[in-house]
């Protein structure tokens, strides 16, 4: 679209809406700078005025470039950018053209040629939505868009446009194979957070025992919570291919925050796969976008294993349910805005419902946190419930379908868990290369001495393997197929070489690798909860061997 067309198109906004300060359209085109046409420019634009406005956003211009623009000129200069100029125009005006929110910004650079990283429904759906807003009257900042999609693709470009491909793709030995420009932005972004954000802060964090909810409402903000879930509730969409990508990338840094976004993705799937469009509406945008972390309550003292066994009740008082019990091992115990409990509504083995608890429900509270061997960022409690009075309307599905969601949860749960050891081994891998380089013995590094150079071409191959056996479960869910066992090898694979991987890469440091000096201490502690947690890992082979024993599943199925 050429300069004299965008002029033409905000003449004809003009002329519609009343004249916003500092934005009268000139009847002559402009000669603008050369240097502003250019794509890094756009994103440098769009950078600084999500951060305050767009006379900020000129001045940074001019500190780059030395010329003088004004806000008109810059508009152009962004609806340049853009295909849907009159969407922009119009949310521009709304907002007098001195503060562009998120959400209207999003509508100035969503169809931006060359950048195709934001899915179609999404971009739709935001557009839709602040063109809405723009048409009520004066906007309120967008700040609660039923779709986070505004803040998530806005931080994407600020922090491609931070860091060069080179530097964030240098910050980990994993080598990737992206589907498409959208994942591999997606992946470059995390690597970005977890390098900004993640790392300054989990030496301390862990030894505090401090919990980062903090940490989660960023996740939130920028979309990581909900990736695999709808567009429609404020989701992202994405293949569990690219979403367990992102949780490894989270847990190669700080593998507390690598559960806990597996932990939240697992509280919201029965609503997602089984709730209602009511109940979908009311609960998922606020749970998607991090304002409410969720917690998973299976578990308790004498039902691990053994789900069918659990005692926790829920009695039927006229509209209510009326729920009594504990449940032990409850991830973000405590801390969690909501809880998915599951508790037994008949006397059938598999008498089970799920309900959705609000944490300030009266009766429901939190025990005293385990002191645990490791994952010290990752709150673990006992939730207890008295007399807890929950509305028949959240209850998720029918009476009875608490242990069919349960355990259809927990395959993609496993899978989750899966890619947070996968991380976690990558991550002592990388530290024990990172020192196996630097240090020298007998005059040569130590990783040119053939016994540290074979240990560490074990712990890349188990590695690789535990990668390789996740990502073809996920791709199997992906296309819909049966994925069960393929979950159960994921999770077996993966924690059992994390806890060899990361005990090796002790070794490769030793007698600084057993001090808190390096992280590689704490990666084995962690480790080895991951052979525990979303089920043993003998109840994964138990869950193998009764496949095996029931069919050969031996497909050939084509790729969708």
């Amino acid at each position: 679209m050429s300069c004299a067309e965008v002029l033409r198109l905000l003449r004809e906004r003009e002329a519609a809406c009343s004249p916003a300060p500092n934005l009268h359209v000139a009847d002559t085109e402009p000669s603008l700078p050369a240097a502003l046409n250019s794509r890094p420019l756009q994103r440098a634009v769009v950078h600084e005025a999500t951060s305050g406005s767009l006379r900020q956003a000129a001045w940074a211009i001019e500190r780059a470039t030395g010329q003088n623009i004004g806000t008109r000129q810059l508009m152009e200069i962004c609806a340049r950018a853009a295909a849907d100029i009159g969407a922009f125009c119009t949310a521009a005006r709304r907002a007098d053209a001195v503060h562009i929110d998120a959400a209207e910004l999003l509508v100035l650079t969503c169809d931006a040629p060359g950048v195709n990283m934001i899915p179609s429904g999404l971009r739709d759906a935001t557009r839709a939505t602040a063109e809405a807003h723009a048409a009520a009257g004066p906007p309120q900042a967008f700040r609660r868009l039923p779709v986070k999609g505004a803040l998530r693709c806005l931080g994407l470009r600020m922090s491609l446009n931070d860091v060069s491909p080179r530097q964030l793709e240098g910050a980990m030995s994993a080598r990737r194979l992206l589907p498409n420009e959208e994942s591999l932005g997606l992946i470059r972004l995390v690597r970005k957070l977890a390098a900004d954000e993640l790392a300054p802060r989990v030496d301390a964090d862990e030894a505090n025992e401090a919990f980062p909810r903090d940490v989660f409402r960023l996740l939130g903000r920028v979309g990581l919570l909900g990736l695999p879930y709808s567009e429609a509730y404020g989701g992202s969409s994405l293949s569990y291919e690219v979403y367990l990508q992102v949780v490894e990338e989270i847990a190669s840094v700080w593998v507390s925050v690598g559960v806990g976004v597996s932990v939240h993705v697992l509280s919201c799937f029965g609503l997602a796969t089984m709730g209602t469009e009511e109940q979908k509406q009311e609960w998922l945008p606020a749970m998607l976008g991090g304002e409410l972390l969720g917690a998973y309550c299976l578990s308790e003292p004498h039902a691990g294993s053994d789900p069918a066994a659990m005692q926790t009740r829920a009695r039927l008082d006229g509209d209510h349910y009326v729920l009594n019990g504990a449940k032990a091992w409850t991830t973000h115990g405590g801390h969690a805005d909501y809880y998915k409990v599951m508790a037994r509504t008949s006397e059938d083995r598999t008498g089970i419902s799920c309900f959705m608890i609000p944490a300030d429900t009266e009766g429901l509270t939190a025990d005293v946190p385990e002191r645990k061997m490791g994952l010290t960022g990752s709150t673990t409690a006992t939730m207890v419930l008295r007399d807890v009075r929950v509305p028949v309307e959240r209850r998720i599905g029918a009476e009875g379908d608490g242990l069919r969601i349960a355990l259809a949860s927990l395959d993609s749960g496993r899978l989750g868990i899966a890619a947070v050891a996968v991380g976690l081994a990558q991550g002592a891998l990388d530290h024990a290369i990172a020192y196996a380089r630097d240090r020298e013995t007998f005059g040569s590094r130590i990783i040119d001495h053939q016994g540290v150079a074979f240990l560490l071409a074990d712990m890349e191959a188990a590695v690789f393997s535990a990668r390789a056996a996740t990502l073809h479960a996920a791709r199997l869910k992906d296309a819909g197929l049966p994925f069960s066992r393929e979950a159960s090898v994921a999770k077996l694979v993966a924690t059992d070489n994390a806890m060899r991987v990361t005990t090796d890469a002790v070794q490769v440091l030793g007698g600084v690798g057993y001090t808190r000096e390096f992280p590689v201490e704490r990666y084995m502690r962690e480790a080895k909860v991951t052979q525990i947690f979303e089920g043993t890992n003998q109840i994964q082979r138990m869950v193998i061997g009764r496949s095996l024993a029931k069919s050969n599943n031996g497909d050939l199925t084509l790729a969708p």
